[in-house]
Protein backbone atom coordinates (compact mmCIF):
# COMPACT_ATOMS: atom_id res chain seq x y z
CA UNK A 1 0.00 0.00 0.00
CA UNK A 2 2.82 2.49 0.49
CA UNK A 3 1.67 4.11 3.52
CA UNK A 4 3.65 4.88 6.37
CA UNK A 5 1.70 3.52 9.01
CA UNK A 6 1.14 0.10 7.39
CA UNK A 7 4.12 -2.60 7.48
CA UNK A 8 6.33 -2.16 4.00
CA UNK A 9 6.18 -5.31 1.95
CA UNK A 10 9.58 -5.67 -0.13
CA UNK A 11 9.18 -9.26 -1.76
CA UNK A 12 7.49 -12.13 -1.98
CA UNK A 13 9.42 -15.62 -3.03
CA UNK A 14 8.40 -19.00 -3.85
CA UNK A 15 10.42 -21.83 -2.94
CA UNK A 16 9.55 -24.82 -4.80
CA UNK A 17 10.03 -28.73 -2.97
CA UNK A 18 9.53 -32.30 -4.22
CA UNK A 19 5.81 -32.00 -3.68
CA UNK A 20 5.04 -28.63 -2.81
CA UNK A 21 5.51 -24.85 -2.85
CA UNK A 22 6.14 -22.65 -0.07
CA UNK A 23 5.14 -19.20 -0.51
CA UNK A 24 7.44 -16.37 1.40
CA UNK A 25 6.66 -12.39 2.38
CA UNK A 26 9.62 -10.58 3.35
CA UNK A 27 8.86 -7.15 5.26
CA UNK A 28 10.54 -4.42 6.82
CA UNK A 29 12.08 -5.04 10.11
CA UNK A 30 10.46 -2.03 12.30
CA UNK A 31 12.93 -1.41 15.68
CA UNK A 32 10.39 -0.96 18.39
CA UNK A 33 7.49 -2.43 20.91
CA UNK A 34 4.11 -3.47 20.07
CA UNK A 35 0.93 -1.51 20.88
CA UNK A 36 -0.09 -4.75 23.36
CA UNK A 37 3.28 -3.73 24.93
CA UNK A 38 2.65 -0.18 24.88
CA UNK A 39 -0.60 -0.69 26.79
CA UNK A 40 0.78 -3.43 29.29
CA UNK A 41 3.70 -2.14 30.04
CA UNK A 42 5.19 1.46 29.13
CA UNK A 43 1.38 3.57 29.55
CA UNK A 44 1.16 2.49 32.79
CA UNK A 45 4.24 3.73 34.10
CA UNK A 46 3.47 7.42 32.87
CA UNK A 47 1.51 10.34 34.07
CA UNK A 48 -1.96 9.94 32.71
CA UNK A 49 -2.14 13.18 31.33
CA UNK A 50 0.32 12.31 29.36
CA UNK A 51 -0.63 8.93 28.36
CA UNK A 52 -3.08 10.03 27.17
CA UNK A 53 -2.66 12.83 24.62
CA UNK A 54 0.32 10.11 23.39
CA UNK A 55 -2.37 7.77 23.22
CA UNK A 56 -4.03 9.93 21.16
CA UNK A 57 -1.36 9.98 18.46
CA UNK A 58 -1.07 6.33 18.43
CA UNK A 59 -4.85 6.06 17.90
CA UNK A 60 -4.30 8.94 14.98
CA UNK A 61 -2.05 6.62 13.54
CA UNK A 62 -4.62 3.39 13.68
CA UNK A 63 -7.00 5.30 11.70
CA UNK A 64 -4.47 6.78 8.64
CA UNK A 65 -3.85 2.84 8.23
CA UNK A 66 -6.76 1.20 8.21
CA UNK A 67 -7.95 4.03 6.13
CA UNK A 68 -5.20 3.59 3.32
CA UNK A 69 -6.18 -0.03 3.73
CA UNK A 70 -9.91 0.47 3.13
CA UNK A 71 -9.02 3.52 0.15
CA UNK A 72 -7.03 0.09 -1.15
CA UNK A 73 -10.42 -2.38 -1.26
CA UNK A 74 -8.13 -4.67 1.46
CA UNK A 75 -10.65 -5.43 4.60
CA UNK A 76 -7.99 -6.33 7.55
CA UNK A 77 -10.05 -8.25 9.45
CA UNK A 78 -7.32 -9.30 12.27
CA UNK A 79 -7.25 -5.68 14.38
CA UNK A 80 -5.76 -5.83 17.56
CA UNK A 81 -2.81 -4.25 19.60
CA UNK A 82 -0.57 -7.21 18.93
CA UNK A 83 -0.74 -6.36 15.14
CA UNK A 84 0.65 -2.88 15.77
CA UNK A 85 4.47 -1.93 15.88
CA UNK A 86 5.86 1.85 17.77
CA UNK A 87 8.99 2.56 16.06
CA UNK A 88 11.59 3.78 17.59
CA UNK A 89 10.77 6.97 16.10
CA UNK A 90 7.13 6.77 17.49
CA UNK A 91 5.54 5.77 14.11
CA UNK A 92 3.11 2.95 14.55
CA UNK A 93 2.50 0.67 12.21
CA UNK A 94 -0.06 -1.59 11.23
CA UNK A 95 0.92 -5.11 10.62
CA UNK A 96 -0.02 -8.84 10.06
CA UNK A 97 -2.52 -8.60 6.96
CA UNK A 98 -2.27 -12.75 6.83
CA UNK A 99 -6.20 -12.92 7.18
CA UNK A 100 -6.41 -10.15 4.79
CA UNK A 101 -9.33 -9.85 1.71
CA UNK A 102 -10.23 -7.63 -1.04
CA UNK A 103 -13.28 -6.37 -0.15
CA UNK A 104 -14.93 -6.94 -3.44
CA UNK A 105 -14.39 -10.80 -3.04
CA UNK A 106 -14.56 -11.38 0.55
CA UNK A 107 -17.57 -14.18 1.05
CA UNK A 108 -18.19 -15.42 4.53
CA UNK A 109 -14.86 -17.09 4.83
CA UNK A 110 -12.95 -15.80 8.77
CA UNK A 111 -15.48 -16.38 11.32
CA UNK A 112 -14.69 -16.15 15.21
CA UNK A 113 -13.36 -19.80 15.24
CA UNK A 114 -10.16 -19.23 13.34
CA UNK A 115 -9.20 -15.68 14.99
CA UNK A 116 -6.43 -16.00 17.56
CA UNK A 117 -8.26 -12.99 19.86
CA UNK A 118 -12.05 -13.26 19.56
CA UNK A 119 -11.72 -10.66 22.15
CA UNK A 120 -11.64 -8.24 19.29
CA UNK A 121 -14.05 -10.41 17.01
CA UNK A 122 -17.51 -8.20 15.74
CA UNK A 123 -20.11 -9.60 15.87
CA UNK A 124 -21.38 -10.22 12.28
CA UNK A 125 -17.58 -12.57 12.51
CA UNK A 126 -19.51 -14.57 15.74
CA UNK A 127 -22.87 -15.05 13.91
CA UNK A 128 -20.84 -15.87 10.70
CA UNK A 129 -22.14 -13.29 8.70
CA UNK A 130 -20.63 -11.36 5.80
CA UNK A 131 -17.57 -8.70 6.75
CA UNK A 132 -17.08 -5.24 5.43
CA UNK A 133 -15.31 -2.57 6.20
CA UNK A 134 -17.52 -1.90 9.38
CA UNK A 135 -16.10 -5.15 10.40
CA UNK A 136 -12.51 -3.58 10.61
CA UNK A 137 -13.90 -0.46 12.57
CA UNK A 138 -15.28 -2.23 15.43
CA UNK A 139 -11.63 -3.94 15.86
CA UNK A 140 -10.43 -0.72 16.04
CA UNK A 141 -12.87 0.10 18.40
CA UNK A 142 -12.29 -2.57 20.81
CA UNK A 143 -8.22 -1.69 20.16
CA UNK A 144 -8.46 2.02 20.88
CA UNK A 145 -11.44 1.24 24.01
CA UNK A 146 -8.38 -0.74 25.01
CA UNK A 147 -5.72 1.78 24.72
CA UNK A 148 -7.50 4.90 26.01
CA UNK A 149 -8.93 3.21 29.09
CA UNK A 150 -6.39 0.15 29.57
CA UNK A 151 -8.84 -2.51 29.81
CA UNK A 152 -10.83 -4.29 26.97
CA UNK A 153 -14.37 -3.68 26.55
CA UNK A 154 -15.29 -7.02 27.40
CA UNK A 155 -13.19 -9.39 29.63
CA UNK A 156 -15.12 -12.24 29.94
CA UNK A 157 -13.77 -15.82 30.28
CA UNK A 158 -14.03 -18.43 27.24
CA UNK A 159 -15.91 -18.33 24.13
CA UNK A 160 -19.36 -18.62 25.03
CA UNK A 161 -19.22 -15.75 27.74
CA UNK A 162 -17.14 -13.43 25.11
CA UNK A 163 -20.30 -14.17 22.27
CA UNK A 164 -22.63 -13.19 24.61
CA UNK A 165 -20.88 -10.12 25.52
CA UNK A 166 -20.35 -9.07 21.56
CA UNK A 167 -23.95 -10.01 20.58
CA UNK A 168 -25.26 -8.75 23.26
CA UNK A 169 -24.25 -6.94 25.54
CA UNK A 170 -23.03 -2.30 26.18
CA UNK A 171 -19.40 -1.70 27.07
CA UNK A 172 -19.11 0.70 29.98
CA UNK A 173 -18.17 4.10 28.60
CA UNK A 174 -14.57 4.48 28.56
CA UNK A 175 -14.50 7.22 30.76
CA UNK A 176 -15.62 5.30 33.54
CA UNK A 177 -12.02 4.30 33.58
CA UNK A 178 -10.13 6.78 32.56
CA UNK A 179 -11.57 10.11 33.52
CA UNK A 180 -9.07 11.91 30.98
CA UNK A 181 -11.25 10.56 28.39
CA UNK A 182 -14.00 13.27 26.79
CA UNK A 183 -17.70 12.55 26.60
CA UNK A 184 -17.08 13.43 22.55
CA UNK A 185 -14.46 10.53 22.62
CA UNK A 186 -16.67 8.17 24.45
CA UNK A 187 -19.33 8.62 21.99
CA UNK A 188 -17.37 7.95 18.88
CA UNK A 189 -15.72 5.09 20.55
CA UNK A 190 -19.05 3.62 22.16
CA UNK A 191 -20.02 4.22 18.41
CA UNK A 192 -17.62 1.65 16.75
CA UNK A 193 -18.35 -1.07 19.10
CA UNK A 194 -22.40 -1.01 17.87
CA UNK A 195 -24.17 -4.39 17.50
CA UNK A 196 -25.45 -3.16 13.90
CA UNK A 197 -22.73 -2.55 11.20
CA UNK A 198 -24.26 0.02 9.85
CA UNK A 199 -24.44 2.37 13.15
CA UNK A 200 -20.54 2.75 13.43
CA UNK A 201 -20.03 5.45 11.23
CA UNK A 202 -16.86 6.83 9.65
CA UNK A 203 -13.35 6.01 10.68
CA UNK A 204 -13.09 9.45 10.31
CA UNK A 205 -15.41 10.52 12.95
CA UNK A 206 -12.97 9.25 14.91
CA UNK A 207 -10.37 10.71 13.53
CA UNK A 208 -11.80 14.00 13.79
CA UNK A 209 -12.15 13.96 17.53
CA UNK A 210 -8.35 12.86 18.32
CA UNK A 211 -7.05 15.74 16.06
CA UNK A 212 -9.18 18.30 17.79
CA UNK A 213 -7.75 17.10 21.34
CA UNK A 214 -4.52 16.76 19.97
CA UNK A 215 -4.34 20.30 18.49
CA UNK A 216 -1.89 22.72 20.49
CA UNK A 217 1.63 23.32 20.60
CA UNK A 218 3.84 21.26 23.18
CA UNK A 219 7.34 22.12 25.17
CA UNK A 220 9.20 18.66 25.33
CA UNK A 221 11.92 19.19 28.40
CA UNK A 222 15.11 16.43 29.11
CA UNK A 223 17.20 16.49 32.36
CA UNK A 224 20.58 15.67 31.28
CA UNK A 225 22.08 15.94 34.82
CA UNK A 226 21.91 12.18 35.57
CA UNK A 227 21.95 10.73 32.16
CA UNK A 228 24.44 8.14 30.42
CA UNK A 229 26.57 9.52 27.50
CA UNK A 230 24.78 6.83 25.37
CA UNK A 231 21.32 8.21 26.07
CA UNK A 232 22.24 11.58 25.90
CA UNK A 233 23.65 11.60 22.17
CA UNK A 234 20.34 9.04 21.38
CA UNK A 235 18.22 11.50 22.98
CA UNK A 236 19.48 14.65 21.05
CA UNK A 237 19.42 12.45 17.84
CA UNK A 238 15.89 11.82 18.44
CA UNK A 239 14.99 15.39 20.05
CA UNK A 240 17.35 17.44 18.30
CA UNK A 241 17.80 19.19 21.86
CA UNK A 242 21.61 19.57 22.45
CA UNK A 243 22.98 18.18 25.90
CA UNK A 244 23.80 21.45 27.76
CA UNK A 245 27.69 22.48 28.08
CA UNK A 246 29.11 22.21 31.61
CA UNK A 247 28.09 24.59 34.70
CA UNK A 248 24.95 25.33 32.59
CA UNK A 249 21.50 24.65 33.73
CA UNK A 250 20.95 20.48 32.98
CA UNK A 251 17.48 21.06 31.90
CA UNK A 252 16.94 21.52 28.19
CA UNK A 253 13.58 22.66 26.72
CA UNK A 254 12.37 22.68 22.82
CA UNK A 255 9.24 24.55 21.59
CA UNK A 256 7.05 22.24 18.67
CA UNK A 257 4.10 23.92 16.95
CA UNK A 258 1.82 20.94 17.18
CA UNK A 259 1.27 17.46 18.87
CA UNK A 260 2.32 15.14 15.67
CA UNK A 261 6.55 15.38 16.21
CA UNK A 262 6.87 15.67 19.88
CA UNK A 263 4.00 13.11 20.63
CA UNK A 264 6.24 10.66 18.47
CA UNK A 265 9.14 11.33 20.53
CA UNK A 266 7.61 11.20 23.61
CA UNK A 267 6.38 7.94 23.10
CA UNK A 268 9.99 6.42 22.24
CA UNK A 269 11.35 8.33 25.34
CA UNK A 270 8.81 6.34 27.48
CA UNK A 271 9.25 3.13 26.08
CA UNK A 272 13.11 3.88 26.13
CA UNK A 273 12.40 5.17 29.83
CA UNK A 274 14.62 8.46 29.34
CA UNK A 275 12.42 10.81 31.49
CA UNK A 276 11.19 13.67 30.12
CA UNK A 277 8.45 16.43 30.74
CA UNK A 278 5.88 17.56 28.75
CA UNK A 279 3.67 21.02 28.72
CA UNK A 280 1.05 21.19 26.26
CA UNK A 281 0.71 25.72 25.99
CA UNK A 282 -1.75 25.75 23.97
CA UNK A 283 -5.02 24.07 22.76
CA UNK A 284 -7.31 22.04 24.14
CA UNK A 285 -6.74 20.52 28.23
CA UNK A 286 -3.79 22.88 27.94
CA UNK A 287 -1.90 21.88 31.58
CA UNK A 288 1.22 20.85 32.94
CA UNK A 289 2.19 17.29 32.06
CA UNK A 290 5.28 15.36 33.54
CA UNK A 291 5.95 11.96 33.17
CA UNK A 292 6.75 8.80 35.87
CA UNK A 293 9.47 6.66 34.25
CA UNK A 294 11.90 3.76 35.78
CA UNK A 295 14.44 6.40 35.61
CA UNK A 296 12.59 8.85 36.86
Amino acid sequence: MGHPNVIGILDTIELSGDSETSCLIVMEFVDGITLSQWISAVAPRLDPQIAHFINLHLAWQFCRAIHAAHKNRILHRDIKPHNAIISRRGHLKVADFGLARFIDALTRTHTVAGANTPAYAAPEQWSDEKQTENTDLYQLGCTVYQLFSGALPFEKQGLPALMTAHLNARPAAPSSRNALITPELDVVVLKLLSKQPSDRGAIWELNDIICEQMCGSYELGIDFSDMSAENAEFVSELTDIARPGEGKDPVATITFPDGHEVLEEAAVLAFMEIPFTLTKKTGPASSFLGVKTAGG
